[in-house]
């Protein structure tokens, strides 16, 4: 049995929207500062199974898995 595990769920729950970037990844505003514009970057790790975040600007990151 196969379970799908939807691992941007918690970004859109915590960020909002998500725009989609030209390398398949995400762009989006960063919650934990004011953003005149997004400056938080979501990609999928490199085992595919989740994603990672960076903000360019605050310089927080992590994952969802």
């Amino acid at each position: 049995m196969s379970i799908n595990v939807d691992y941007l769920n918690p970004y859109r729950i915590w960020c909002g929207n998500l725009r989609v970037r030209s390398d398949k990844g995400f762009q989006t505003s960063c919650p934990l500062h004011t953003d005149k514009k997004p400056s938080m970057s979501i990609s999928r790790k490199d085992n595919g199974n989740g994603f990672v975040h960076h903000c360019h600007s605050c310089g927080d990151s992590g994952d969802s898995a």
